[in-house]
């Protein structure tokens, strides 16, 4: 087989940010109108619910699930594209978001929600759009992390396709998908060693980290795929109280000798919070743990860290490794996540595509 160096046609696979324009020219009239397609694509909400409530409350450290549903409007339309994730809660919660209809969880474990979800204000833009038919169903595992009953609001937020231009269609059929060989996904800590204490650590989905210890945290891609990392988003705090968690970091792939930080012989490492990870900040009158997450606080999950703008791509089934060495006065509970996308790239997908796209045109019947 035989590759080329090319970059793919990303349009084939992704509509992510590109809008419909609102005006039109007409050439002949030399006038401008509005463009008639525009007003078929409309902004949209979706809120989860848990037995039909929302919000919902869960009990201290209760697990369970709740699902977002996206409905078709007449005449099975309603093509969904979910960009961006928001929530308000009582307190800490974490989530592991899973779309049926593609089978695939969006994680590889539950993730805390500064980590996934935003606020109005500055909304989670999640690394790549997913694409959703007109009757889909998303279902989040749900656990509380507060210890204390926790009321919880989460939302989606996207656009829906109402026309029925059957270009349009055939594209949106495609994207959506195409998702179940590249979609967004956070990759949490898979495992984590103490080695001041020379003992495991647990992860659940948080690490702890001892003042003054050394923990090894391992962040392992699925053995399924390749991970195209697009950033770093870190909530980590100390018991001092402190929003903002002291510690020093090495990044090592797959655990290769020369690691991803270079740094003077004998450091710890760079300030994980400072120079590697984009951290959840307080802002003056709304703190960004605890019971403010009503409120404020600007999260992880909204400034994800740029990084030039370049990704990292991991080969699948590696280890990413980060040596955590704690300077803080407390113990440090780690809340830690890579962002970016999944990618299926080994399957034949072309052929899957145009069977699977075929046979939901026909279940549609569009």
């Amino acid at each position: 087989m035989a590759l080329t160096n090319q970059r793919a046609d990303e349009s084939a696979i992704s509509l992510y940010s590109d809008d419909i324009a609102a005006l039109l020219y007409d050439t002949e009239e030399k006038s401008y109108k509005i463009n008639p397609e525009k007003l078929s694509v409309k902004w949209q909400w979706q809120t989860g619910q848990l037995a039909g409530q929302f919000p919902f409350v869960l009990s201290a450290n209760q697990q369970t699930r709740f699902t977002v549903r996206i409905n078709p409007e007449d005449g099975m339309r309603g093509d969904t594209e979910v960009c961006a994730g928001m929530a308000t809660s009582s307190g800490r919660f974490a989530l592991l978001p899973y779309i049926p209809i593609l089978d695939k969880y969006l994680a590889n474990n539950m993730i805390p929600s500064t980590l996934m979800m935003g606020t109005a204000q500055l909304p989670a833009l999640w690394p790549q759009s997913v694409y959703c038919l007109p009757s889909t169903l998303w279902q989040f595992d749900v656990r509380d992390l507060s210890g204390a009953s926790n009321t919880i609001s989460p939302v989606l937020y996207g656009r829906r396709f109402l026309d029925r231009g059957k270009e349009r269609l055939t594209d949106l059929r495609r994207v959506a998908l195409f998702s179940k060989f590249m979609h967004p996904y956070w990759l949490g800590p898979t495992s984590a060693f103490d080695e001041t204490a020379g003992t495991p650590v647990s992860v659940n989905p948080t690490v702890a980290i001892p003042a003054g210890h050394v923990v090894t945290v391992k962040f392992t891609v699925p053995s399924s795929a390749d991970f195209d990392c697009r950033y770093i988003l870190d909530d980590s705090t100390s018991s001092t109280g402190s929003e903002i968690a002291d510690l020093r970091a090495f990044v090592s792939e797959g655990g290769s000798a020369r690691g991803l930080v270079d740094a003077p012989p004998g450091s710890a490492g760079l300030s994980w919070r400072n120079f590697i990870a984009a951290p959840t900040v307080a802002v003056t009158g709304f703190p960004s743990g605890g019971g403010a997450l009503a409120t404020g606080g600007i999260r992880a999950a909204s400034l994800p860290s740029p990084v030039g703008g370049w990704s990292h791509l991991f080969k699948r089934g590696t280890d990413i490794e980060v040596k955590f060495t704690s300077t803080d006065a407390g113990t440090v509970t780690l809340r830690t996540a890579f962002v970016g996308v999944l990618i299926y790239a080994n399957e034949p997908l072309e052929t899957q595509l145009i069977q699977m796209t075929s046979d939901v045109q026909n279940t549609l019947g569009r």
